[in-house]
């Protein structure tokens, strides 16, 4: 945990403070622990979600994939992680042809 800690001591942070919360809450839910590795993972995701993206809607699906492929195809935990229902989730992903 402490060279988790010390990565995001060591971090830039844009100034935003949700953004740590997220990614605290996040490392917390999908990896249940804060170390170094688990952190700089976090942090470069957290980085290319910054980059543009072509449509919100394949925002969503990207990150829907991802939640999918943290939870191992977990749909309960991926749609509570995502906060949505999971019948919502069962519909994006018949849309998504998953």
């Amino acid at each position: 945990m402490d060279s988790g800690v010390k990565e995001l001591q060591h971090y830039t942070w844009p100034g935003n403070v949700r953004q740590l919360q997220h990614l605290i809450e996040r490392l917390t839910i999908l990896a249940g622990r804060v170390d170094g590795e688990t952190v700089l993972d976090a942090l470069t995701a957290m980085e290319s979600r910054d980059r543009p993206v072509e449509t919100l809607a394949d925002a969503q699906e990207d990150q829907i994939r991802k939640v999918l492929t943290a939870t191992g195809g977990n749909k309960s935990k991926a749609a509570q992680i995502l906060g949505i229902e999971r019948k919502t989730l069962y519909r994006k992903l018949e849309r998504m042809k998953l």
